[in-house]
């Protein structure tokens, strides 16, 4: 792709080489600012996967975070 996560490029492209729309992606990272915030800037849910459960950092709107393997499972389930 020529770039690396948090630009919006990357994420583009990803989406192209898939093939999906953007409303049938949600991307799920570690890294509030590569991963989350990069792809709220194309648009994409997300799923913050942070281990500190007080999070303090503000993260975008469509965006949720979650402290364990088990949530993210649960919010596919409540999705599916």
């Amino acid at each position: 792709a020529g770039v690396e996560k948090p630009s919006k490029e990357i994420f583009e492209y990803a989406i192209e080489k898939l093939q999906f729309n953007t409303s049938d992606i949600c991307m799920i990272g570690d890294n509030l600012k590569k991963d989350i915030l990069g792809a709220s800037a194309v648009g994409l849910a997300s799923i913050w996967f942070c281990t500190d459960s007080s999070v303090s950092q503000d993260i975008p709107e469509n965006a949720i975070a979650c402290n364990s393997f088990e949530d993210i499972l649960e919010l596919f389930k409540k999705e599916g």
